[in-house]
């Protein structure tokens, strides 16, 4: 063979080896951009549904913290609406016409009271409301119950109001905030039955 025709033959080789080469290598850059076109879709779509289960995520907690919220200050407003029921009543009663503040003291201290001897502390204000007529009558009723009358009152301006009983052996507290404070153990349900039951039964509507 020829040198010319060996060169030839090598170039022609060459050039098919160089076509196939850039087949190849177009073969291969196609499957390239098309794996990367797929593997860009899968990521793109990854990302906006995570995208989409983070804001659904986050819509969700921001829902259950408004509810929470939400419920906090209702649970509050309604606190403060039974604060209000009580801290009236602390007021009213003092305010009550004369003959009914004294009957419900009367009641009270008779009802505290155990021997009939006790010590009987009470603000100067108290002692001059009450008067005479009141501490009569609770003698009365104190020998009529078989007990003694031998109350002892003591001013005690530190005292607000009522008053404090206090015996050989025990105290009693009968100021108006701690006998209103003793009222709202027992009736704080019925007092928040009678509030909110109209405003349950519109929420559950």
């Amino acid at each position: 063979m020829a040198l010319d025709q060996i060169t030839s033959k090598i170039l022609d080789s060459a050039k098919q080896e160089k076509a196939k080469i850039l087949q190849q290598a177009a073969e291969e850059k196609t499957r390239i951009l098309k794996a990367a076109e797929e593997q860009a879709a899968s990521s793109r779509k990854q990302t906006l549904d995570k995208a989409r289960e983070e804001a659904d995520a986050r819509r969700r907690t921001a829902l259950i913290r408004s509810q929470m919220e939400s419920k906090k200050r209702i649970l509050a407003a309604k606190r403060e609406m039974l604060n209000s029921v009580f801290e009236k009543a602390i007021v009213a009663l003092p305010s009550l016409p004369q003959d009914e503040y004294c009957g419900f003291l009367r009641k009270v201290l008779l009802q505290a009271v155990s021997i009939g001897t006790e010590e009987v502390r009470l603000n100067s204000r108290e002692s001059a409301r009450l008067g005479n007529e009141f501490w009569e009558n609770v003698s009365d009723a104190l020998k009529t119950s078989g007990r003694k009358a031998g109350l002892k009152t003591v001013i005690d301006d530190s005292v607000a109001d009522g008053f404090i009983i206090r015996g050989e052996r025990e105290q009693v507290d009968c100021r108006i905030s701690t006998i209103v404070g003793a009222l709202r153990q027992e009736m704080e349900t019925e007092v928040a039955r009678i509030l909110f039951e109209n405003s349950a039964n519109k929420n559950s509507k």
